[in-house]
């Protein structure tokens, strides 16, 4: 669906854009109303506060709160002060963010219920968040003990190997842009990849039904945008339910369908939250917005690592 801003839009579109806002608005009430009416383990989960697991929950989730926000106390105040001591709390809420992360990641690496995507993200995030923490909290370390040139002058010697000609900054540079193209390539072949695994591995066919959808805008080249309809699929497997959001946008999506149209996905018996919509396992194999925006960040990766690698 698409209109110019310049034209007046439909009465259709002015309608579904009402619609969408309005149920935005009662799923962000019903959130807030009852915040743990999402999840089917809610029950389990109120049982649980008289217990013992669910005590310890309270108090680190209190010393968790204590913690969080006296570091941001003291990170306003130190920054007035002591620019290493700020590097250091700075360092370690990305750090102590990571490792929360990443327990949670373990803890969930063998659960079905979750994608592998989603397992695998999770822990690539937290071991983000550490390389972070920890060597933002390094720097301030080594900077308020008055060890940080050093430091780096051991660190230089040891990539260099001895080297005087070396030229350590263009190595930072180069590695810093580099990051960017491998993220580049990676959303270009996030989707391929994927697709071409599952269908694979999704071998056993389930009866589904649409059973909600997600909407996506983006501008258009004729200064209006264009709004991406995805459905989302419901479907019951050995007893337990699951949901599983389209790749591609379907262009006759239509807010009637949503309990009413009925389909098949394909399952992967060994995880069964992963699936693949019937329509996806025979269409196409290529997002086109991800292989714009993928080519996006490697067209200028590469232009600035070329002007980089020529002057530096």
């Amino acid at each position: 669906m698409e209109f110019n801003l310049g034209d007046k839009p439909d009465l259709e579109t002015i309608k579904d854009n009402i619609e969408y806002a309005k149920e935005e608005l009662k799923q962000g009430y019903e959130a807030i109303k009852k915040p743990d009416s999402y999840s089917p383990h809610s029950d389990q989960r109120m049982m649980s506060l008289g217990s013992g697991k669910g005590v310890l929950s309270i108090i680190i989730s209190v010393f968790f709160l204590i913690w969080f926000f006296g570091s941001l106390v003291l990170l306003i105040v130190e920054s007035k002060k002591d620019q290493n001591m700020t590097l250091i709390l700075f360092g370690q809420y990305f750090f102590v963010f990571g490792l929360v992360i990443f327990i949670a990641g373990i803890k969930n690496i063998t659960n079905k219920k979750i994608k592998i995507s989603q397992r695998l993200g999770a822990i690539l995030a937290s071991l983000v968040c550490l390389l972070i923490g920890g060597c933002v909290g390094g720097v301030g370390i080594l900077k308020k003990n008055g060890q940080f040139d050093s430091f780096m002058e051991n660190f230089k010697n040891m990539i260099s190997g001895g080297n005087p000609n070396f030229n350590f900054g263009k190595l930072v540079a180069v590695s810093f842009i580099s990051v960017f193209i491998l993220v580049g390539i990676f959303v270009m072949v996030k989707t391929p990849l994927r697709l071409r695994r599952l269908k694979k591995v999704a071998t056993v066919i389930v009866q589904a039904k649409i059973v909600d959808y997600v909407r996506s805008d983006s501008s258009s080249r004729r200064g209006g945008y264009t709004m991406s309809k995805y459905p989302i699929w419901g479907y019951t497997y050995e007893g337990v339910e699951y949901r599983t959001a389209a790749m591609f946008p379907m262009e006759s999506f239509d807010k009637s369908m949503i309990g009413a149209k009925e389909g098949i996905v394909y399952v992967d018996p060994e995880n069964p939250a992963e699936s693949l919509p019937a329509s996806e396992y025979t269409g196409p194999t290529i997002n086109k917005y991800e292989m714009m925006v993928g080519g996006i960040f490697v067209g200028i990766a590469t232009f600035m690592l070329i002007c980089i690698l020529s002057v530096m």
